[in-house]
């Protein structure tokens, strides 16, 4: 639920004051990644060149039938051709062909050197979307060669390491690369170019990166870029004997759900879905009542752990190295006069809170009642539902830029939609999770649904079931920066996640999404139901964007009407 005024966020009376114990809490997190995929069949692709066509490359002897988007090109019997033009750069993309390649070779030529001006021949070994893994040839007008190895991840490049390639390029003169890569969470990538003829050197580049993004099977790319300073363009490269051996990803089966009777600490991030039998009060657990009045909880010493509780009132935590666990949280008996939460973590105060294994259902919900609120806590497989927003995440207003929280194994869904939000004349925005600004943030492995149930005495929500954003990544009070969300299971929403730019006047943001498994049940915009909403694009940079999939068929979300990924201004 978007905040119209962030400096008056979380605002409370102290009613009473309550210490339970100063015993020290040990937090076992989940740990692991989202299920791999693994590689088990060897594939090829290969291309001799040995058909002729007027223009572009047409069907690879294996591989598939090559893309050709622009820029001129054609096959002359012999070789594969790209002509291209001054300042002038393209490739073409064997479309057909998919996998986690390990190898490529390929032989090229150029009809004469550039004049003036500098040369590329871009060799493509594995192609997402708008990224790649691109090893760049670049002869020079004197024959000079030097090998690039660089990343591209959404259209912007960064170079990862160079070498000369030792030789000196003559026109029409055949060269070779050789591309290998190896590695899943992380690709290790070897490179080398030499001319025919010749022995082949060792490698001249060796670099790893670990791009999400790239970390999944991809096409491969052969095209080439003639300077804006070249006088003699147009240049021609002419590719020959196009070699690609790689894996077929075999497909991933959706992680299973747990029974009742394991142990919560095994559980692995990412490897299930998070619902009533793994979040919330653990079954079996005889709950002593606890400030039954249901006056405001305040927290003032440090240490305090709460477990095994009942708990009424709104919890206010001001104090360090906070544990509530086990236990049921109502919240309240009166509507809250501001912005708060059930636990309400706002204090400059507040350090290493851990709220855990919890159910948190008010017992008299409202638009100004949250789940938990606030900065500096981890929120581990905890039940939330009925509140307003489940969880707000955001540095302290005109406090320091961290956040730090970590929301890990939680189940939010059913939140209280109010026509007569005052924040809003079209009804309460309600979000699963808001993130508000602030740094070091960690979302992972939980399931998030945004849909809605109307509260007393409210009109039907105009959206009928679905909330604002099962997730909505913003910078209300700050900047993001480290904000990872990984491995959660999304659904519902007018779009199940928005990333906002704009917010607060930032310029630009920057997060991580990546290897999140999302439903098909979002509000129809016109028809079109969109899962990733993000406002900006050029402000926008959002790493891992490609990895997220489908839950029920686990293909990749992709950008465009119904594929799963929007972009407001382009």
């Amino acid at each position: 639920m978007p905040r119209p005024n962030p400096s008056r966020l979380f605002t409370a009376r102290k009613v009473a004051t309550v210490v339970v114990s100063t015993a020290a809490l040990t937090t076992v997190l989940f740990s692991g990644t989202a299920p791999a995929f693994s590689a088990t069949n060897e594939v090829t692709a290969s291309d001799s060149f040995t058909r002729t066509t007027a223009a572009g490359w047409g069907t690879a002897d294996s591989g598939g039938a090559w893309s050709s988007p622009a820029g001129e090109s054609l096959v002359n019997g012999s070789s594969g051709n790209l002509v291209i033009k001054n300042g002038q750069g393209f490739s073409n993309t064997l479309n057909g062909f998919s996998a986690r390649t390990t190898d490529l070779q390929i032989a090229f030529s150029l009809n004469k050197l550039p004049t003036a001006g500098d040369m590329y021949i871009n060799i493509t070994p594995r192609q997402v979307g708008t990224s790649e893994y691109r090893a760049k040839v670049k002869v020079s007008p004197d024959g000079a060669v030097r090998l690039d190895m660089a990343r591209i991840l959404n259209g912007v490049e960064t170079n990862l390491q160079s070498n000369a390639g030792g030789f000196t390029a003559k026109a029409s003169s055949t060269m070779n690369v050789k591309i290998s890569l190896s590695g899943t969470d992380k690709t290790t990538i070897g490179a080398v170019v030499w001319a025919s003829g010749t022995p082949v050197p060792s490698n001249q580049i060796n670099v790893a990166d670990s791009s999400a993004a790239l970390q999944t099977s991809g096409t491969v790319a052969l095209g080439g870029y003639v300077g804006t300073a070249a006088t003699n363009a147009p240049i021609t490269v002419r590719y020959d004997n196009l070699k690609v051996t790689g894996n077929k990803e075999a497909a991933a089966t959706p992680p299973q759900q747990p029974s009742a009777s394991d142990s919560r600490d095994k559980l692995v991030n990412g490897q299930y879905k998070p619902s009533t039998t793994t979040t919330g009060v653990i079954a079996g657990t005889a709950l002593k009542p606890y400030n039954t009045s249901g006056a405001d909880l305040v927290i003032t010493q440090d240490g305090t752990v709460l477990d095994g509780l009942e708990i009424w009132g709104d919890i206010k935590v001001r104090a360090a190295n906070v544990t509530i666990k086990n236990s049921r949280l109502h919240g309240g008996t009166a509507i809250p006069k501001s912005n708060t939460g059930i636990v309400d973590a706002n204090d400059a105060r507040v350090k290493n809170l851990v709220v855990q294994d919890s159910t948190i259902i008010p017992q008299r919900p409202s638009y100004y009642r949250d789940g938990i609120v606030g900065h500096d806590y981890t929120a581990l497989r905890n039940h939330i539902t009925q509140t307003n927003d489940g969880l707000g995440i955001f540095n302290r207003p005109a406090g320091p830029a961290a956040a730090n929280v970590v929301a890990k194994g939680n189940y939010i869904h059913g939140l209280t939609y109010w026509s007569n939000d005052p924040a809003h004349s079209d009804g309460s925005h309600n979000d699963g999770i808001q993130v508000q600004g602030g740094e070091n943030i960690l979302i992972a492995g939980n399931q998030i649904v945004g849909d809605v149930v109307a509260g007393a005495g409210s009109a039907q929500p105009v959206r009928g079931a679905y909330t604002t954003t099962a997730m909505l990544l913003q910078q209300n009070v700050a900047k993001l920066k480290n904000v990872v969300v990984e491995e959660n299971y999304i659904d519902g929403g007018l779009t199940s996640v928005t990333v906002d730019s704009t917010s607060n006047k930032q310029a630009s943001v920057e997060l991580t999404l990546r290897n999140n498994y999302f439903g098909r049940n979002q509000y129809a915009w016109d028809g079109a139901k969109y899962q990733i909403r993000i406002i900006n694009k050029a402000a926008s940079t959002v790493t891992g964007l490609q990895t997220n999939k489908w839950a029920d068929t686990l293909a990749p979300l992709t950008e465009g009407t119904n594929k799963g990924i929007y972009y407001t201004n382009k």
